[in-house]
């Protein structure tokens, strides 16, 4: 057991409107669907990649709709391809998913309940989420900066919660909404450039 506080980050994915998603496709809520299966290969997939630690949510047997990660000694920003690419995968599957990602103390130890795995540190990132999704979700988020918007919203979401409206760019200081920030982007060569030297 992990006692002592560590730094790392905190990433948090949640399927979009899933309860309205499921009853309109007629898909099973006790059982991996399309979405859910998908969502437990790929946060599979990551969480070995980056030696993350699962919180929360990763469910075979249920399929995983949302997931709390904390990956130690890392930085949030070398995430964020990976993060975005889960994202458009989902979108293959006519699905978006909400992924934010900071950095934070870490105590590395799993959540009993899923109340657990929403509090303390991680608090905060959850209250980011939330945030992201009532004003319709769809993003991946990076220390509070929107890299990357899903191009469209499923069919379910569109009278599901979230806004009237989309939000305008400049109300999310998205600066590229096809994709990366152009935050992301400096910092991505800035990193390139010190390797190359």
């Amino acid at each position: 057991m992990i006692n002592a506080f560590f730094n790392g980050v905190i990433v948090m994915i949640d399927i979009d409107c899933m309860e309205n998603i499921v009853k309109r496709r007629g898909w099973s809520k006790y059982k991996p669907n399309k979405a859910t299966g998908l969502l437990t290969n790929l946060v599979e997939m990551f969480a070995v990649k980056w030696r993350a630690i699962v919180i929360y949510g990763l469910d075979h047997k249920r399929g995983t709709e949302e997931t709390v990660l904390e990956i130690p000694l890392a930085d949030p920003w070398e995430l964020a391809e990976d993060l975005v690419s889960i994202a458009q995968r989902m979108e293959e599957e006519n699905v978006t998913v909400t992924i934010v990602a900071r950095s934070a103390p870490l105590i590395g130890k799993p959540a009993r309940k899923r109340r657990e795995a929403y509090q303390g540190f991680r608090s905060a990132v959850a209250a980011e989420l939330r945030r992201l999704k009532r004003i319709g979700g769809g993003v991946v988020s990076i220390e509070g900066t929107i890299i990357y918007r899903s191009p469209r919203r499923p069919s379910e979401c569109m009278d599901h919660g979230g806004p009237a409206r989309e939000p305008s760019l400049d109300e999310e200081g998205v600066e590229n909404a096809a994709g990366y920030s152009a935050t992301y982007n400096a910092i991505r060569g800035s990193r390139q450039h010190s390797v190359d030297n």
